[in-house]
């Protein structure tokens, strides 16, 4: 062979070499991506967790569903999500953290310690999503690492306070 073909076949092996190798990292990057957020589908409803935060299945009862939201396999709240919450403590009209059209709604005296809120969706199903919180210490990672979006285009990031 002479060695201009010689080059000819170092060019294109090395250009070949080269693609392969941004390709692979392009599909290990965005497979790292996709392992730091998990995301739960319940109806119209998507909740997307990240960091050391999770949200557990969903356990469905005849037209609502339960959730537990875990921080390292403890329990630190949980949600509701269905069409007629059962809430008995007194509710203020709060504003989601975000731009949002979603009405949400913060729990007022159940006790010193623990928070809920309540979102208002114009969705089908699920319209409201009622999530407390055991400690309101937790709230700045919740709010910071969890968001409520809905198929409508509508969603809510809680607030931080």
């Amino acid at each position: 062979m002479q060695m201009n073909q010689l080059r000819k076949i170092h060019y294109w092996s090395t250009g070949l070499l080269k693609r392969f190798l941004i390709l692979f990292l392009a599909i290990h990057a965005s497979s790292a991506w996709a392992e730091e957020r998990n995301i739960t589908v319940i109806g119209e409803l998507q909740i997307e967790s990240s960091g050391s935060l999770t949200v557990s299945d969903p356990k469905t009862v005849i037209d609502f569903a339960l959730l537990s939201i875990l921080s390292e396999d403890a329990t630190i709240g949980g949600a509701y999500v269905g069409n007629a919450p059962s809430i008995s403590e007194e509710t203020i009209e709060v504003s989601c953290a975000n731009p949002s059209s979603i009405r949400l709604y913060r729990t007022v005296g159940s006790s010193d310690d623990q928070i809920s809120f309540l979102m208002q969706s114009s969705n089908d199903w699920p319209q409201y999503v009622h999530i407390w919180l055991y400690s309101q210490r937790d709230l700045p990672e919740i709010a910071s690492s969890i968001a409520f979006k809905f198929q409508n285009g509508e969603q809510c990031l809680l607030p931080k306070e």
